[in-house]
């Protein structure tokens, strides 16, 4: 029989009132701003900030519940109901002034997409449309920014994990990947001259000049540890699982990886790459909450709640860091 705390976190009740609280932050104090430059290989396209912006905020709430219909349709985490959303919702919340409808709304929404992919192709090596289409959704998403080159980690590792990669299947992979490059160019939509370079800025290199800078790096930094020790504590635990439970969980564990690297290779994008990482976090709380039979399975997510808490009291209160 399931506890009051566990039917308060994985029914609607919880995921109402993040979402009721994220409509209020982002509407209490939206930000005004052109949105940033995006670059990929052929074309550049600008984003706009999600505060304040209906269609970003329905967009950003689609991102949210896309990881439930997929537990919903696999079912590789036990009872957890609502729990990926709500958690989704309330690790974006500090993250609201670095939302942006482009990219980085985008990219969970592929992520979840794609595993789709991975995951029917589960002892596969005959997969070869599923894996054409994954590489052929990258391959777009390179075209307009080099930023979703994040989303082959999980997908080419969870090929690999799920024993899906063959030569057809590898063939297939990289065809999808490069004919949007080729239509692009044979279609006189772009031109050889218009390719450009990826520019990276590491976070060592990283310039920390105000409050807004501080409070960024701190709470990347913070969201990015902890989901990197929940996705170690998670990994030891599901050992025992059944194979096909454990790769289905390994894929959020790649993307998980995969976005701390980019974040530490590429800390100037990150932006860009905080949403990913809000649904990795979302995903491994979720699963700690799973896996996990005491009271310890709570701790994740309070500690979660908590950290959320005291992010947006000291940006939307009146402190000065440095």
């Amino acid at each position: 029989m399931k506890s009051r705390a566990d039917i308060f976190l994985t029914r609607g009740s919880f995921t109402a009132i993040a979402l009721l609280v994220l409509v209020i932050v982002t509407y209490l104090k939206p930000t005004i701003d052109e949105g940033h430059v995006r670059r990929g290989l052929l074309f550049t396209t600008r984003e706009v900030y999600v505060t304040g912006g209906t269609w970003a905020l329905l967009t950003l709430c689609l991102a949210a519940f896309l990881p439930t219909l997929l537990n919903k349709a696999y079912d590789y985490m036990r009872d957890v109901g609502l729990l990926t959303t709500s958690l989704f919702l309330v690790a974006t919340l500090p993250l609201y002034r670095h939302l942006f409808l482009g990219t980085g709304i985008v990219m969970p929404l592929i992520v979840s997409m794609l595993a789709v992919n991975v995951f029917e192709s589960f002892d596969d090596k005959n997969s070869q449309q599923r894996a054409l289409i994954a590489g052929a959704v990258i391959g777009t998403g390179v075209l307009f920014d080099y930023a979703y080159l994040l989303v082959a980690v999980p997908v080419v590792l969870g090929l690999i994990n799920a024993k899906a990669v063959g030569w057809r299947v590898s063939a297939a992979l990289l065809s999808g990947f490069t004919a949007p490059a080729w239509i692009a160019l044979g279609t006189a939509m772009a031109h050889l001259h218009d390719v450009q370079p990826c520019y990276i800025k590491p976070v060592w290199l990283t310039d920390v000049t105000d409050t807004a800078d501080v409070l960024q790096l701190s709470t990347t930094g913070v969201i990015a540890l902890f989901a990197v020790v929940l996705m170690v504590s998670n990994l030891v635990k599901t050992f025992t699982m059944r194979l096909v439970l454990r790769v289905y969980n390994s894929y959020f564990h790649f993307a998980t990886f995969g976005t701390v690297v980019a974040l530490i290779i590429d800390y100037g994008n990150c932006a860009t790459f905080l949403p990913v990482l809000a649904l990795c976090l979302a995903h491994q709380c979720t699963l700690h909450f799973s896996i996990s039979s005491s009271v310890g399975k709570y701790a994740p997510t309070v500690t979660l709640i908590i950290f959320t808490v005291i992010q947006l009291a000291l940006d939307l209160l009146p402190v000065k860091l440095v």
